[in-house]
């Protein structure tokens, strides 16, 4: 438990530690990564699996009970964030095509399940953030394929057929297995046991996200030595991309009249799910489109959710708290995350 929780401590320092050091054995050991590079499969799949165990479903009930988030959720995700996308990719054309394609499906991906915890730390709404987690990443299953195809069909060959199966394989399975696992932990050892034991989940994902960076990098990273102007202009793509949703995020939910609570839950539902997006880009387009994919990652959202979380509390006196959330709630929330 220690190890793990010492993963998720310094997520960001690894992550980026693993990137630069994978990159640099790839260019002297690339047939070593060549010959592991079938375990990246494995790989994706570990990182996935745990994830869908945690999801929770019931919480689709609190869908009529929170029609505002909800609908101010779908628009920032599947109406402006791939038109935003768009709009930025004609004004800061990127010229590999498998990069551009993970460019393209981290902004198109559903929430990041990260996002709850980002969400709990900064004092926000919890289970609406959960809420939002479990429907983005329902309606990405219809919705990704068909972004994909519209953005980047017109320079890179999308095989619509093969990102329906990486779906299948890496979204759906997974969840319908997390799910039977969740149930069947849930009524063997009770509910308590297995929040007392989630942590473990997190953890064993994220040995497989740290194995995917390090194949991924060490596969194609020399590619973004060789052209940082690739990698310089990915991340100035979606530093904007983010910059414009989260103040987007806030703008929506103070003409809606959110709470506190609620804007927080909202300003990180923009924040996008690295896991599916990676796994998509490399079934689809090859490792680059995993490195594409990390441009949205560790480059860019990952360390803005972290900042945020000493910015939102400043925002406390915009926004409506006619009804501030209740001590024994916000603690109840924390525990959830």
């Amino acid at each position: 438990m220690k190890f793990f929780k010492f993963l998720k401590a310094h997520m960001f320092s690894l992550t980026i530690s693993l990137m630069v050091v994978s990159t640099i054995l790839g260019m002297y050991f690339h047939p070593l990564f060549m010959s592991l590079k079938p375990t990246l499969s494995l790989a994706l799949f570990v990182m996935l699996y745990p994830m869908m165990i945690g999801a929770d479903f019931r919480r689709l009930g609190q869908f009529n009970t929170n029609g505002k988030y909800v609908m101010n959720n779908l628009i920032l995700n599947i109406i402006i964030s791939p038109l935003l996308i768009y709009a930025l990719l004609q004004l800061i054309p990127i010229q590999n095509p498998a990069f551009l394609a993970g460019l393209v499906l981290i902004a198109v991906a559903p929430m990041a399940g990260s996002a709850a915890a980002f969400t709990g730390l900064a004092g926000g709404n919890v289970p609406l953030t959960l809420l939002g987690v479990t429907l983005t990443l329902l309606i990405s299953i219809f919705t990704v394929p068909l972004y994909t195809k519209l953005l980047v069909g017109t320079v890179i060959y999308v095989p619509v057929m093969k990102l329906f199966y990486s779906i299948l394989i890496y979204v759906v399975v997974p969840l319908i297995l997390g799910q039977l696992t969740r149930y069947i932990w849930i009524r063997r050892k009770g509910e308590a046991h297995f929040k007392a034991n989630k942590e473990i989940l997190s953890g064993i994902s994220m040995i497989g996200m740290y194995w995917m960076v390090i194949m991924v990098f060490g596969l194609e990273g020399a590619i973004v030595l060789q052209h940082p102007s690739l990698a310089g202009k990915a991340i100035i793509i979606m530093l904007i991309f983010y910059v414009v949703l989260f103040s987007l995020a806030l703008l929506l939910a103070k003409l809606f009249k959110f709470t506190y609570a609620d804007m927080v839950s909202l300003y990180y539902s923009v924040c996008k799910n690295m896991s599916i997006s990676t796994a998509l880009a490399i079934a689809s387009f090859g490792p680059l489109g995993g490195i594409g994919t990390a441009m949205g990652g560790p480059f860019t959202d990952m360390w803005m959710m972290i900042l945020s979380v000493r910015f939102l509390p400043r925002l406390k006196s915009w926004f409506n708290d006619d009804k501030p959330a209740d001590k024994k709630e916000t603690i109840l929330n924390e525990k959830t995350v």
